[in-house]
């Protein structure tokens, strides 16, 4: 699982470990957590919002499986790891789980998330990730494993994911 607050490269890093996975013919499968409840209109309850999400992972690992994957890259906020470990388990069963949290300062977060952002919502996003990122300090690492992404390249973070999952080996 790769997490952080919008901005810190989840996306990029996530789509870096799977393009190195396939260079080692690892069979692997990568799933956005965004992607899974981007309706309109959403659910008004949150518990249907994390329901559907639930439903719709567990029904693409069910077919990732069907051919064979084992490994899966899952990319999100997840600012509640506990919560969101709780969905992700009763919809993918017991798995094996390498929590990786990425960060990044507030100045790169911001110029990210400014160059990335060009719509209406830029101003508000460029708050909320900077406030989540101050939450997410706060809270400490826990169970994660911390990877700072300030002036790094997704290909050296993607190989200390790599390393970090034993994965780096599997061939």
């Amino acid at each position: 699982m790769i997490c952080g607050v919008a901005g810190v490269g989840k996306s990029t890093v996530a789509w870096e470990v799977g393009c190195q996975l396939q260079v080692a013919d690892v069979r692997h499968a990568i799933i956005d957590t965004d992607e899974l409840d981007r309706v309109y209109p959403q659910p008004e309850q949150l518990s249907e919002l994390v329901a559907l999400s639930g439903r719709n992972l567990g029904a693409l690992w069910e077919s990732f499986a069907a051919l064979g994957h084992s490994r899966l890259i899952l990319s999100g906020v997840m600012l509640d790891l506990d919560a969101d470990l709780a969905w992700i388990n009763a919809s993918i069963g017991n798995a094996e789980y390498t929590v990786v949290r990425l960060h990044a300062s507030d100045e790169t977060l911001r110029q990210r998330v400014e160059a990335r952002e060009i719509g209406s919502g830029r101003d508000e996003q460029t708050k909320r990730t900077l406030a989540q990122a101050k939450a997410l300090r706060e809270q400490g690492t826990g169970r994660t494993v911390a990877v700072q992404t300030d002036g790094r390249s997704p290909v050296e973070i993607a190989r200390e994911i790599l390393e970090v999952t034993g994965w780096a080996s599997v061939g």
